[in-house]
């Protein structure tokens, strides 16, 4: 049996690791993912904010939203429209996991224990990514990872 909230905070904290950022000119590992329709609706623009208060949000201009509180990730697109909703759960090697759900269909983000992540996409079929991958995931692929917070300002989310 695993503690719930030590489960939540080392995934939390092992997403907030994932830093933003990567040269326009890199290419975007996520093109043929299969999570490119779950996550199409977040598409977060313009300035963006950190709140560490709760189990942490981030939220941008326009309305897009992350959030994490008492096991589930909360992933709202343009204008605060629910997008994707996920539960942090723990994998059969102990490995942390995040299972979104949209639209009836389940996309496993896994934080593999040798530092990579891979997508279990709802046919089965498993993508392994680097960290580096991810750098670009909000910008190429609308991926929702906590570390985009790493290049926001502290505050209040609405």
């Amino acid at each position: 049996m695993y503690d719930t909230k030590k489960l939540l905070m080392s995934s939390l904290a092992l997403l907030l690791a994932i830093a933003v950022g990567q040269s326009a000119a890199a290419k975007c590992a996520f093109r043929k993912s299969c999570t490119r329709k779950a996550f199409k609706c977040f598409q977060p623009k313009g300035s963006c904010t950190q709140d560490m208060s709760g189990g942490g949000s981030i939220c941008w201009a326009d309305g897009a939203r992350l959030s994490s509180a008492s096991g589930v990730t909360t992933v709202l697109g343009r204008k605060g429209k629910p997008c994707i909703t996920g539960t942090v759960q723990q994998g059969s090697a102990g490995e942390s996991e995040v299972a979104y759900t949209r639209k009836g269909k389940t996309y496993v983000l896994r934080n593999n224990l040798d530092g990579t992540r891979s997508f279990v996409c709802p046919s089965g079929k498993v993508e392994t990514y680097t960290v580096d991958d991810f750098r670009a995931g909000i910008a190429c692929g609308h991926i929702p990872v906590f570390g985009a917070g790493t290049a926001c300002a502290p505050g209040t989310c609405p």
